[in-house]
């Protein structure tokens, strides 16, 4: 069984060469490689291909903007717990700090 997914991997595999490499970004390149894809450079060069094509964000922006109105709306569900008089105090701040497109 175990040599059947071998055989199968190693007969759909494509190779790739590449010369000229400085030995800092190649070295980087393994190092990165073996840490998160357990030494598998085509997985490697697929995440690296994915930041360039921005299939994944490069930036941290839209997280970080996620992330405050998502605490924000804790925020306002757990005023709305404690004390009923805060809620509309928190859905103005819940407001003003939201992106555009959530804004009621």
């Amino acid at each position: 069984m175990v040599e059947q997914l071998l055989e199968q991997v190693r007969n759909g595999a494509k190779r790739i060469s590449f010369d000229r490499v400085p030995k800092k970004t190649f070295d980087s390149f393994r190092q990165l490689a073996k840490e998160d894809f357990c030494n598998d450079y085509g997985f490697a060069l697929k995440h690296i291909m994915d930041f360039y094509e921005g299939i994944l964000a490069k930036g941290t922006e839209p997280i970080e903007d996620a992330l405050e109105a998502l605490y924000v709306r804790v925020g306002v569900l757990e005023a709305s717990i404690k004390k009923p008089e805060v809620i509309e105090e928190e859905k103005k701040k819940y407001n003003r700090l939201a992106p555009r497109k959530e804004r009621g």
